[in-house]
This record gives C-alpha cells, sequence and structure tokens, in this order.
C-alpha cells in the first residue's frame, strides 16, 4: 500500500507555498501538470493513478462537488 501526500508549487519559486491536489480547482490544470517523485520513492505507474484520482476526487466526485465542499469548509 502506498500512502500518498501529493501538492502542488510553483518550482519557479522557492517562497511558493504547497497547496494540496483535493483542492486545487479546475481538474483540467491538474492534468497537464508536471509529476515528480522523489528519488528514494518507488510507484508504479497503477499506484500513481491510482493515488492521483483518489486525490483529485476527495472532496467530491466532480469540480462542483469539490467547490461546494470547499466553499462549506471555508465558511
Amino acid at each position: 500500500m502506498i500512502d500518498m501526500n501529493c501538492s502542488i508549487y510553483n518550482p519557479k519559486d522557492e517562497d511558493s507555498d504547497y497547496y494540496p491536489v483535493a483542492s486545487y480547482s479546475p481538474w483540467s490544470a491538474l492534468l497537464g501538470m508536471d509529476i515528480h517523485i522523489d528519488e528514494d520513492v518507488t510507484i508504479t505507474l497503477q499506484e500513481l493513478t491510482a493515488g492521483l484520482l483518489w486525490e483529485i476526487t476527495y472532496y467530491g466526485e466532480t469540480e462542483e462537488m469539490v467547490q461546494e465542499h470547499l466553499e462549506k469548509l471555508f465558511k
């Protein structure tokens, strides 16, 4: 079993904050991002794909559901 913690950051900005993938929208932008895996991590393509899908859909099965959930969390 793989325990993943996927985050988004700007590699060109050393002061960039890390944001959880689950709170990032739109999904179309996520699909075009580069994926960086630490050198000490061994993961199959299937594990990576499953983990990313789990992260993306953590707050809902659609972008709209995710947005509604995040709005409720951060009122």
